[in-house]
């Protein structure tokens, strides 16, 4: 979570906030091609840096003291955060608070019940489990955002991802130093204290 919660900085490149100011002030004839390109473009640039983080394995999980399966683990969440948080700016976006409030509710119930049923009814103490529930929860919630918004591919525009991508630069860099100050004990203490004694450091800090 740590790293994901890093590493979705980078792939979000705060586009989600750009469509906080962007869709209200849109035209609705124009918010199709808001959406599209915001999706569109958070989707490539999102896969490449998991693809170059999976490249670059062998190096990363040196530097932060994981393995290759956890690494995998935390560029997947972090896919799946970074789509959950830009789908749920595009209901903010038109002031769908009810429709994010409910949807909200309804996964997180349904994550809850299931991980009772797991943990006390089939006495599952394999984390992946959890980790694979958690990343299948935020992904339901972006899948479900989405209906009722036209995507369409040739909408995409390059000159809008720009203008998206410059104004998203500067909330990204503050983004970015809050995600490693509030990440970085984690996984600097990987390296020097036992794995059970991290896990429950991270439990009670959080």
């Amino acid at each position: 979570l740590s790293i994901a919660l890093i590493v979705t900085v980078g792939m979000l490149m705060s586009l989600n906030y750009v469509m906080y100011q962007e869709l209200p002030r849109a035209a609705p004839p124009e918010r199709p091609a808001l959406v599209t390109t915001a999706l569109l473009s958070t989707l490539v640039l999102a896969g490449g840096l998991a693809a170059a983080g999976l490249l670059a394995s062998p190096l990363l999980t040196a530097l932060l003291g994981v393995d290759l399966r956890t690494l995998c683990f935390a560029l997947a969440l972090a896919l799946a955060m970074t789509v959950n948080q830009l789908t749920e700016s595009f209901l903010r976006g038109l002031k769908r608070f009810r429709l994010v409030a409910n949807l909200k509710l309804a996964v997180a119930v349904a994550y809850l019940a299931a991980a009772c049923v797991c943990l006390l009814v089939l006495g599952v103490r394999n984390v992946e489990l959890y980790l694979v529930a958690l990343i299948a929860m935020y992904l339901v919630f972006a899948v479900a955002a989405l209906v009722g918004f036209d995507i369409v591919p040739r909408a995409w525009s390059a000159a809008r991802a720009r203008a998206m991508y410059r104004h998203g630069a500067y909330v990204t860099a503050i983004g970015a130093l809050i995600g490693v100050i509030f990440g970085i004990d984690v996984i600097l203490l990987n390296h020097l204290a036992d794995p059970a004694e991290v896990g429950v450091y991270a439990v009670y800090n959080g």
